[in-house]
């Protein structure tokens, strides 16, 4: 009678395991990889958008990069890592063609694209700091910068250099002196 009951339990185990246990996917892209996993649908619903998109951006034919799958059993309880959108916003930035970059914005108007948010930042750190009078103890523009990731043609991105220039020429650059007066940097 024990034997039945513990066969019966072992079963309704299994089951339970079998019934809650999936598959879910770390994906490498050029030998890196994404941060989150993905059923195997949704990688396959994310390469179909991310290639459609590129072929959009880049203006003609492209392909999505050469991906490396690693399956790894979860609960069904536990969720996903990762959305298919955002596994597909990051394969368009890999695809032929395409290249990932931001578009910088000043009070909300669009000033152009550049591909590395870091070289912006030092360029504007430069930028200001050419501006302003050697006595200035802080700077900055008078609008609110933004930066939002965007895709676009590979090529087409301009140099940190040049949007820094960009976001000067359209927003006031103020700095303070040591006395705590304020002053418009003028080029």
């Amino acid at each position: 009678m024990k034997l039945k009951k513990a066969a019966a339990a072992a079963a309704a185990v299994l089951l339970f395991l079998m019934a809650n246990l999936r598959f879910e996917y770390t994906v490498s892209a050029g030998g890196e990889e994404l941060p989150g996993r993905w059923t195997r649908a949704e990688i396959n619903s994310a390469v179909r958008a991310a290639t459609a998109a590129a072929e959009e951006v880049a203006r003609g034919e492209s392909a999505p990069p050469e991906l490396e799958l690693r399956a790894e059993p979860v609960f069904a309880a536990s969720g996903s890592g990762g959305s298919a959108s955002a596994l597909s916003r990051e394969l368009l930035g890999r695809c032929e063609g395409v290249e990932a970059a931001y578009l910088v914005t000043v009070d909300g108007a669009a000033l152009g694209v550049t591909a590395d948010s870091s070289a912006f930042g030092e360029a504007m750190d430069a930028l200001l700091a050419s501006l302003v009078s050697r006595e200035a103890v802080s700077a900055h523009v008078s609008g609110e910068i933004s930066l939002a990731p965007v895709c676009v043609p590979e090529g087409e991105a301009e140099s940190a250099t040049a949007m820094a220039e960009a976001v000067c020429a359209a927003a006031p650059v103020i700095y303070f002196t040591p006395d705590g007066r304020e002053r418009i940097a003028v080029a």
